[in-house]
């Protein structure tokens, strides 16, 4: 039973915990790109900057938490081979015009 209580904030810890660098994904089949980019501003946002730090901070983690990695993801279809998405564009709208870096796993592996 998944009762949802390892969020961003918990999987943000963790990472930190195990001296890894988390890597947010967007499944940009579900997920609005304005959605992710909420969720980036929320983990990046400087303290007392705008209402997501503000949310960010009342769940005692005032400091940002300087998420480096961030990417799309989307499920490989039967007519792709696996490593096509290293092949296109990374990221969304957003970062296709420069307004937020994004990484694709094969990057961050790499690292």
């Amino acid at each position: 039973m998944d009762l949802n209580q390892f969020g961003t904030n918990e999987f943000v810890q963790f990472c930190s915990l195990v001296g890894a660098q988390p890597y947010l994904a967007a499944n940009v089949r579900s997920l609005p790109a304005q959605e992710f980019i909420t969720g980036v501003k929320y983990c990046n946002s400087s303290p007392k900057s705008n209402t997501l730090s503000d949310t960010r901070a009342a769940a005692e983690f005032p400091e940002p938490f300087n998420v480096n990695y961030r990417g799309r993801q989307g499920s490989v279809g039967m007519d792709r081979k696996p490593g096509d998405h290293a092949r296109e564009p990374s990221g969304h709208a957003g970062a296709r015009n420069g307004k937020l870096p994004c990484a694709t796993q094969s990057q961050v592996q790499r690292k």
